[in-house]
């Protein structure tokens, strides 16, 4: 179910309805989180961040994407690193990722 509300929120995103796409990246995120699945999680707060990022918004998308990587760090997602690694670079931000 989290994995059809990501892929609603991206497709919102795709059509402007930015309002819509975060509700669904957040329903994805709140599933994940019940079910206790750190990359489902990890991966979700990073889709948060970049919707954020693509906003404008560099505070929140910082925010959510620390978290991801922090994450992404702590079960050893790899992929999931390099990822959000690249989106701090994509944005600017100057966050140093370990590994």
């Amino acid at each position: 179910m989290a994995s059809v509300h990501g892929a609603m929120a991206k497709t919102c995103k795709v059509q402007g309805m930015i309002d819509k796409a975060r509700e669904y990246f957040q329903k994805a995120l709140d599933i994940r989180e019940d079910l206790g699945d750190k990359q489902g999680i990890a991966n979700s707060l990073c889709n948060l961040g970049c919707l954020n990022e693509n906003l404008g918004d560099n505070e929140s998308a910082l925010d959510f994407l620390i978290k991801s990587l922090e994450l992404d760090e702590e079960i050893g997602n790899r992929r999931g690193i390099a990822f959000t690694g690249f989106r701090f670079q994509v944005s600017g931000c100057s966050v140093q990722v370990s590994g």
